[in-house]
């Protein structure tokens, strides 16, 4: 009997620089190292699967474990569990990070009580990809999510809905690319 096993990469980035304290004015030193580790496989029945960590170590010392994830995936679609973010946020997604520090949420447009911790699933059939997510269900507030996407290789557009129970919000993003630059637009209404 034959059985499975993952390929692993280790890969990562750093940072260094200074930065100005918003509160105070003062300049700072900031370090950032991130190593993020991969696994890939496929079954002798023909299903792929996988999982991803990141570790980020920041310049004060602490250290925050964030994108961790695991999912299978074959004709059926994929299912992905662990800090998946949600359906909407894979597929209509965000705008790229501006600047050293990445702007923090002035990068995210919507809304940010919500579980990133939980279960989705997606399934394409061409230029079209679905998914639906769920938070965790033991919390008080069910997180749903659920969102379509139209890509192709110059363009894509996307829609998608996110509820907490007590407040749901509509994203919709629009994308195209030509000679090499990607120029991506955003909008929600909670």
């Amino acid at each position: 009997a034959g059985f499975a096993a993952a390929e692993v990469a280790v890969t990562g980035t750093a940072r260094m620089g200074v930065t100005t304290n918003t509160d105070s004015g003062d300049a700072q030193f900031s370090s950032r190292f991130r190593v993020i580790f991969t696994a890939s496989g496929e079954t002798d029945g023909g299903l792929t699967f996988g999982a991803s960590v990141r570790n980020d170590q920041i310049g004060t010392g602490g250290t925050e474990n964030g994108d961790s994830t695991v999912y299978i995936s074959g004709a059926f679609g994929k299912l992905t569990m662990g800090d998946t973010g949600n359906a909407a946020d894979s597929l209509v997604g965000q705008v790229s990070g501006v600047g050293y520090t990445s702007l923090g949420s002035m990068n995210e447009i919507g809304w940010a009580d919500k579980d990133t911790t939980g279960a989705m699933y997606e399934y394409s059939a061409g230029a079209l990809t679905f998914a639906v997510g769920a938070g965790q269900l033991d919390l008080g507030e069910d997180f749903v999510s659920a969102a379509v996407k139209y890509s192709t290789d110059a363009y894509g557009v996307a829609l998608g809905y996110e509820s907490n129970n007590v407040e749901s919000q509509i994203s919709a993003s629009g994308s195209a690319t030509f000679s090499g630059v990607t120029v991506k637009a955003k909008v929600a209404k909670a």
